[in-house]
């Protein structure tokens, strides 16, 4: 069924008269047809917290907000002091955000909101004098239910939570006699990322078919669910413990690249050592290419020795041990007669610092 809002102002405060038919699991709710409420919309923004960086177009996202380009998020505004849903359908409610950048390359975001009917509104809102938390994450994925197991898979979705909404002190956000009442959604990183920068040294053009990360101790995570509260990843497990796996394969929708750098990147769980896992070193995770449909004959061991740029700017030397959370390990290939692959450095402008919480209620 279709959802239809009439929305109207009525001094400072947004009426929606409420005649909505929402369809979920299979059943269909009547929310308080004919009856008009007095609401408030809400005005969501996000930011993304890092220490360091820029913007970039490509994956991941870098800087300190959503880069150019359109991005589905998952929303949760409950009442609060519980995860029940404000109104019916604001339960893991998909919000779609399209940055655009203007002529003098300033950057602003506009909001859109689904309830899985296939139509989008630009305003939804709350009832006057109810008391929300919110709680949102990225990517959006569809029928999840439970905020603390969302469900991701390792390959190019840069997976990320937002710090809960929960108003000061932690005692919910009022919503009163405004016109509108402001969300700001701070988003943080959960993975760790492989970058790789890829161009030709000659004129002419060739597309990406996939990327393959190996590891020789399959040692890495294909899946799991992620916590959107905290940010916490778990695993799979069997008889002997945590499934891990001994390749991860992103298959790009690459354009045909040339000159111009294009990047891909896999975005996987952190691999560190400890918990039954061997600290990483030379030749034990290699990459592999498959350019224009054809396996590239060579293929690249990780080194582990790289730079490391810190929020400062300053470069220093490490040891790679493993692949941690909040950072982006960065390496360039050169595609020629003999396809020349170089490390470029570790970026640590992914935040790793929130100060996790018992949300347990």
């Amino acid at each position: 069924m279709k959802t239809t809002n009439k929305i109207t102002y009525s001094g400072s405060v947004l009426l929606l008269f409420v005649c909505l038919l929402l369809t979920s699991c299979g059943k269909t709710q009547d929310l308080v047809p004919g009856e008009e409420q007095e609401m408030v919309p809400l005005n969501f923004s996000s930011a993304v917290g890092v220490q360091s960086g820029t913007q970039t177009k490509a994956s991941p996202v870098i800087g300190e907000t959503f880069p150019v380009g359109t991005y589905n998020l998952g929303l949760w505004v409950c009442n609060h002091g519980s995860f029940s849903p404000v109104m019916t359908g604001f339960d893991n409610l998909k919000a779609q955000v399209t940055v655009v950048e203007d002529e003098n390359e300033a950057t602003s975001e506009s909001w859109s909101y689904t309830f899985g009917d296939g139509e989008y509104y630009s305003v939804i809102g709350t009832p006057y004098e109810s008391v929300i938390d919110v709680y949102a994450y990225h990517p959006y994925v569809d029928g999840v239910d439970d905020l603390t197991a969302v469900p991701f898979t390792s390959g190019e979705s840069d997976w990320m939570w937002a710090k809960p909404v929960k108003g000061e002190n932690d005692g919910g956000v009022s919503v009163g006699r405004a016109d509108t009442v402001d969300i700001p959604l701070e988003f943080l990183h959960t993975m760790t990322c492989i970058q790789v920068n890829i161009s030709c040294l000659y004129d002419g053009s060739i597309s990406l078919t996939s990327m393959s990360l190996h590891d020789s101790k399959s040692r890495l995570i294909q899946s799991g669910t992620m916590n959107a509260l905290t940010g916490e990843l778990s695993y799979a497990e069997d008889a002997n413990g945590v499934i891990r796996s001994d390749k991860i394969t992103i298959e790009p929708d690459s354009e045909p690249f040339g000159k111009e750098l294009a990047t891909f990147c896999i975005i996987m769980p952190e691999v560190v050592e400890g918990d039954g896992v061997a600290a990483y070193s030379d030749g034990e995770f290699v990459l592999s290419f498959v350019f224009d449909g054809t396996q590239a004959m060579s293929r690249f061991s990780l080194p582990s020795n790289m730079n490391i740029t810190d929020s400062d700017g300053s470069t220093t030397t490490t040891t790679v041990t493993g692949f941690k959370k909040g950072y982006r390990y960065v390496y360039n290939l050169t595609l020629d007669n003999e396809l020349h692959f170089a490390p470029d450095g570790i970026y640590e402008d992914w935040p790793t610092g929130y100060e996790e919480k018992d949300f347990t209620l």
